[in-house]
Formats: C-alpha cells, structure tokens, sequence
C-alpha cells in the first residue's frame, strides 16, 4: 500500500485517505479541515482495481493489487477547510488498464470542521472504457469529458454540462495530485463499525470493521462467523442471505430461491428446498423441502432425545410456531383430499417422526426417517407444512 508519513504537526496531503483518518480530523481539528465519507455502490460484474476521486480541483486514487469486482467501496477523505460549500465530487472506478469502466458525479455541502456522510453514491456501468484516464494521474474528466466518457456515459447520469471538474482549468491540470501526496493511496482501509448499519452498501460489519462482500458463506466461517445474516454473492449478485455455517451454504436470500443444506438433528441428510428472506430480516419463507432421494420432508417434531427444534434441524434459528402442521393433506386417500403436494412421488412416503408407522417403542424418533405407511400406496392419510408451488409455506427464524 502507497503511504505517506503524517507529522506531529498535522501536515497532510490536500485530500488524503489513511488508517487514522478519523483519529487525525479530531486532533487536528484546529486546522478545520472536514472529513468527507464516501459510499460507493459499483456495478456488480465489473473487475475494478482503482478507484478515481476528484474534488475540489485535486485528485488521488486508491488502488488494490488485482482488478475484480467490488460491488461496494467505503473511503474517508480529509479536505482542506479552503474546499467548502457546494463542491462536485467526480468518482470513476477504473480496470487494470486504467481505463474508467463505470462513473458518477454528485455535489456535497462542505463546511470546515465537519464531517459529510454521502452516499450510497451508485457508479453507473459505462457502455465502453474511457481510456481517456491514464494510470500516471492525468487524463480526461471522469464519465463526461472526453470523446470516451461521451461515447460511455448511459443516458444523463452525468451531467455533461459538468464536465471541468475546476471551472477555467484543464482537466489534467485539475486531476494533478498535490505535489507533496503520493500519486496512489493504495486499497482503501477498512472502516470501523459497531453494526451493520454503520457500513451501508454491500459491505459487512466483521469484528468491528467493514468488509466487501463476501463471496461466499464459507469465508464468512473461515473469519470466525457464526450462523446469520449477511451481505454474499449469491449466483453472481450480492444479496442479503442467511447462511448456514455447518453446512457453509447459504440457506435463504432476499431473493426466493432453490437453496440446499444438511439436517442437523444428527442424520446429515441432504435436502433442499425453495426459500426467501422477509423484510426485517427476522424471519425466512420455506416451501418444497425435499430429501435428496426425492421424497418430501416434513418438519421434526418433539421427540425423547432430540435436542434441536424442527426448523433448526434444518439449519435454522429456531421460530417452529411459523410452521403449521398437516397444512397440505398428503397421502394416497384422494377420494377425501389427500394427494402428493406437488412433489410427484409414488409410493407417498415422507421423511419426519410424526407417522405412527415410525414410532419406536411407541414413542416419536429423534430424528428424519422414511415414513412408508402400512400399504402399498404408502401413506394413506398424513399432511406436510408446505407444498411445492409455494401457496402453502411455512416460516423458520434466522436472527
């Protein structure tokens, strides 16, 4: 990471990003300098390996290693106290060739002294690279000026008639860095946190600091994360998602879906099932949870020897009273109204403890087995908390 040292006398670059940002606004708060806090919501699919600011007349950029996508970006800046009132904020975010991939403009109110929280700031996906954006520090304005960013900028997410980021420069001459700053800040720090809603965007709060996205349930475990919810890529898109860390999957995201996982009650099974996060992020919708052999599975219900609630014997948080017993009529009866729930299999067996075919010394087992009823269509007449279309469904906890 590009650094430079700051001195006793709070001598800093003119806009600058360091690991004690916020620590430097307040001890050299007599200077008056404000603090700026950016929010950035990139395009998801983009790989990106620096991020371009302009303000004020300056620019510095902050670069990582290795260009990939980075749906959400968090950067405290300091900014002089000479920078102030309504000030445009250019930001683009660039590939590994330097060229701006994505680019958007918005206008903050800054005061000396104080700090301006902006954001989410959504960069929009240019429809070519303005290579215009050289990786030494100069180059065209960032998604407006230049035939490039013309050729680039969707619709009028950029105002055009914003183009100069310093009215009466030229644009190379207002991107140059200060001469005392270093040309590249390197990866922007990760920001402190005390919850999630400090971070915004699609960054999680990971022992007290704000992290990208993470890519999947299982690197969330690896840094120490337990079953809940989170910011993941789920099938190329960043979706809030419950995971569950046993089985390091996810369980449920915002958007419903097919997910799988094991049960937890001690078989191990494989099963899967559709599910969908609810608003609050309290609780998800399940339906359709089928065994991996096919046959449906109903909830487990109290048994001797069975530590785990149904839903968490599916890798949930517990929240049984969200699941109705026998909502669908399953088993071979049709003439009274039983039938497969949607899952198209015969003979009508199901995995659970409920059946009385299944009870052990008269007693329920702690555990999923495969319920066969005592004839050969099967279960005769049982039921199921969900069906597979969905209409009937039931709810477990994931908080």
């Amino acid at each position: 990471m590009a650094s430079r040292p700051i001195g006793r006398r709070c001598r800093r670059p003119s806009l600058v990003l360091a690991l004690g940002t916020l620590a430097i606004f307040a001890r050299c708060s007599g200077e008056r300098d404000s603090l700026l806090q950016l929010d950035l919501l990139l395009p998801p699919d983009l790989p990106v390996r620096s991020i371009r600011v302009q303000l004020g007349g300056l620019e510095r950029r902050y670069s990582w290693e290795v260009a990939q996508p980075r749906p959400s970006v968090g950067v405290d800046l300091l900014v002089p106290r000479t920078v102030s009132g309504e000030v445009p904020v250019w930001v683009s975010a660039l590939d590994d060739q330097g060229c701006a991939v994505a680019a958007q403009v918005t206008t903050v109110r800054l005061a000396p002294g104080e700090k301006k929280q902006a954001g989410p700031l959504v960069l929009v996906a240019l429809t070519a690279p303005d290579c215009a954006v050289g990786l030494d520090g100069g180059g065209g304005d960032v998604g407006a000026g230049g035939s490039g960013a013309d050729a680039g900028r969707p619709g009028d997410a950029i105002d055009a008639s914003e183009a100069s980021p310093s009215d009466g420069e030229d644009a190379r001459d207002a991107a140059a860095p200060a001469a005392d700053a270093p040309a590249d800040l390197g990866p922007p720090p990760p920001r402190s946190c005390t919850d999630q809603a400090a971070c915004g965007g699609t960054d999680n709060c990971l022992g007290g600091f704000c992290e990208p996205v993470a890519s999947d349930c299982k690197a969330l475990k690896s840094k120490g994360q337990g079953d809940g919810v989170y910011w993941v890529q789920v099938d190329g898109r960043a979706q809030r998602a419950y995971c569950d860390m046993t089985a390091e999957v996810v369980l449920c995201a915002a958007r419903g879906q097919r997910e799988g996982g094991r049960t937890r009650e001690g078989s191990n099974h494989r099963f899967s099932l559709w599910s969908e996060l609810q608003p609050g992020e309290a609780l998800c919708t399940i339906w359709a949870v089928r065994h991996e052999d096919g046959n449906p599975m109903d909830r487990l219900f109290p048994a001797p020897g069975l530590a785990v609630s149904g839903c968490e014997a599916l890798g949930f948080k517990g929240g049984d009273a969200g699941i109705m017993k026998a909502a669908c009529r399953y088993g071979a009866d049709a003439a009274n109204g039983y039938g497969d729930c949607g899952y198209g299999k015969r003979p009508f067996y199901k995995w659970g403890n409920s059946c009385d075919c299944s009870l052990v010394n008269g007693q329920k087992p702690p555990r999923f087995v495969l319920e066969k009823g005592v004839s050969s269509f099967g279960i005769y007449e049982s039921g199921l908390p969900w069906n597979v279309d969905g209409s009937i469904s039931g709810t477990c906890g994931v908080k």
